[in-house]
């Protein structure tokens, strides 16, 4: 389990939660959840995408267990109202979840990019890309235009191909503990 960083570090970096562990990470996400000024390092981000995937795959094995245990579609469909109530409670609480994490996870991409030494305004010019990419994907689709829905899907990839690169970079100009400095 990694110790909590020197006071100097974390003044240098502006997060208290800055090389965090698995469990710091965690509570870290949402401590820093309007940090939009300071650095997270590799660790911290990872271990937050780690956290990130544990609560999608509890949103799935939730809704498998709604939907998926002896024909639930079917039944949903025909009036099984538990069960109706159940998927409602469902998506309810997704909604929730997706709304409570977004800022705290562009803060911490945004504090990542910091540290990689890259401006967070890539991030907007990657999201933007992706954006667009998903516009021409919907329309390729819908317009049976397959340029459409190749180019999209290009942009997509290839902006996430960029943000990946960027999120495993190494600190730029790391921190330096107060016993370390000359």
């Amino acid at each position: 389990m990694a110790k909590p960083v020197s006071t100097e570090v974390q003044r240098q970096t502006g997060n208290t939660y800055y090389r965090a562990g698995f469990l710091r990470a965690g509570i870290g996400f949402f401590a820093n959840y309007v940090n939009f000024t300071g650095r997270s390092s590799r660790s911290e981000y990872w271990w937050v995408a780690l956290w990130r995937l544990l609560i999608a795959v509890l949103f799935v094995a939730a809704a498998w267990l709604i939907l998926g245990v002896d024909e639930g579609i079917v039944k949903l469909f025909s009036g099984d109202m538990p069960r109706v109530a159940s998927l409602i409670a469902w998506f309810l609480i997704l909604i929730l979840y997706g709304l409570v994490s977004i800022v705290p996870a562009l803060a911490l991409e945004v504090r990542r990019f910091r540290d990689a030494g890259w401006s967070w305004w890539w991030m907007v010019g990657f999201y933007g890309t992706a954006s667009l990419g998903g516009i021409l994907v919907s329309t390729g689709e819908l317009n049976n235009q397959p340029w459409g829905y190749a180019i999209g899907t290009a942009l997509i990839v290839v902006t996430a191909i960029f943000e990946l690169v960027i999120d495993l970079l190494p600190t730029k100009n790391p921190p330096v503990a107060g016993d370390q400095v000359n």
